[in-house]
């Protein structure tokens, strides 16, 4: 279709669109809105999988991109936001909102 390294993909819409995958998340927009809005359900891993109501949830628990977005933002409770003190050999934890205030100072 376009270039050489540009995969094609199906349209979920309808199977007999094919569409190069640089292209693909322009046609799913316009596509969706030939088709009832409960149609298809959006993955929340990738807004480019779309699947039927009966297929979404073993989707989502199979979806590739679950592992890549989960761990982009869990993180372990005792780290996340925290940064520890080494004066001292102190195992004190100081807050990051403490040094840089809080978003309603702003």
């Amino acid at each position: 279709m376009n270039s050489n390294n540009d995969e094609v993909l199906h349209c979920p819409y309808n199977k007999y669109h094919r569409i190069a995958s640089s292209k693909f998340q322009r046609h799913l927009v316009k596509c969706e809105k030939n088709f009832p809005s409960d149609y298809k359900v959006i993955c929340p891993y990738n807004a480019t999988h779309r699947l039927s109501k009966s297929e979404i949830e073993e989707h989502i628990n199979t979806c590739p991109m679950r592992r890549i977005v989960e761990g982009s933002y869990i993180r372990p409770p005792t780290t996340h936001g925290m940064i520890r003190s080494e004066q001292n050999d102190s195992t004190s934890q100081i807050d990051y909102n403490s040094y840089w205030g809080s978003q309603e100072e702003i």
